[in-house]
């Protein structure tokens, strides 16, 4: 009894764990641009994303949605901003994607300790321009076009010139920020259900790798074609079928000394609980392990 009470407790704590990490906890991967910038100027500069005016009666609030305020911020920067986004170039019009907003929310921020940006969530654009304004003046970046999910570059402000991060690194990026959450939260669903031996450890270590490599493969590929509305239409089913494979292969495999294991229960849980976290990015809580 005490052992069934224990493992109640342990999926209720995760439950609560995850409700508080993010109001942006809905499923699925999430785009991202990350953005590293060398020789970056010596005063105070704001960095932003130049975006195409989208078709839109209303643009979702960046500065509210990261609890930035307006009135914080520097005014004669904020200026040289907009005066950067002002005008026509490429043949169409732009604006500032944190300052003046997007067509859906995307967190991020002005500036950085580190000359790291970092773009997230729905909002962020396909096709932008980087934007780096101090007092003086702005600095605009050539148009960029983002090919993958989640895809990172350098920007040389000095000589004006962004080099794309090499595609392994996002790719590795990307499959390590769903594997690395979905073995801790079930890491230690599996510890608190008594799998907790040598065997069920390899198992759980090899199944894991496995269906996440996968759903990675299927993200690159759903990126690159461009499927609409992704988290609903490929992520939710993908995500059903692994939990079916995982829950056969664990009722096969998982054994431990307690005489009532449930080795269904547990696959079940534990993949609907992975399945909330994959929004986490790995740079958040393993900076360590993605060079930029």
């Amino acid at each position: 009894m005490k052992r069934k009470q224990y493992r109640i407790f342990t999926v209720f704590l995760l439950c609560i764990a995850l409700l508080t990490v993010s109001a942006g906890a809905d499923t699925g991967p999430k785009p991202r641009i990350g953005i590293q910038v060398q020789n970056a100027p010596q005063e105070t500069y704001y960095l932003d994303l130049l975006v195409p005016d989208e078709k839109t009666g209303h643009l979702s609030d960046n500065l509210s949605w990261n609890r930035l305020e307006r009135s914080s911020l520097d005014a004669d920067i904020v200026d040289s901003l907009g005066k950067a986004a002002q005008g026509e170039d490429y043949g169409m019009k732009w604006h500032l994607a944190m300052l003046d907003g997007t067509n859906a929310p995307m967190t991020g921020s002005l500036q950085s300790e580190d000359d790291y940006f970092s773009f997230d969530y729905h909002g962020v654009p396909d096709t932008f321009r980087i934007v780096i304004a101090t007092a003086d003046g702005a600095r605009l970046s050539r148009m960029q076009h983002r090919r993958l999910l989640q895809q990172s570059y350098i920007y040389d402000y000095s000589a004006n010139a962004v080099q794309k991060q090499n595609v392994w690194y996002s790719y590795c990026g990307q499959f390590l920020s769903s594997l690395l959450p979905t073995l801790f939260l079930e890491g230690i669903m599996l510890f608190s259900f008594g799998f907790w031996n040598r065997r069920s450890i390899l198992v759980f270590l090899g199944v894991n790798s496995a269906t996440q490599l996968g759903l990675t493969l299927v993200t690159v590929l759903c990126a690159g074609v461009g499927v609409p509305f992704y988290r609903y239409l490929v992520f939710l089913p993908l995500e059903l079928v692994i939990t079916v494979v995982e829950t056969l292969i664990y009722r096969k495999t998982l054994r431990c000394s307690r005489p009532k294991s449930h080795p269904v229960l547990y696959a079940v849980l534990a993949n609907a609980l992975s399945a909330l976290t994959t929004f986490i990015s790995v740079q958040r809580f393993f900076p360590w392990l993605v060079p930029w």
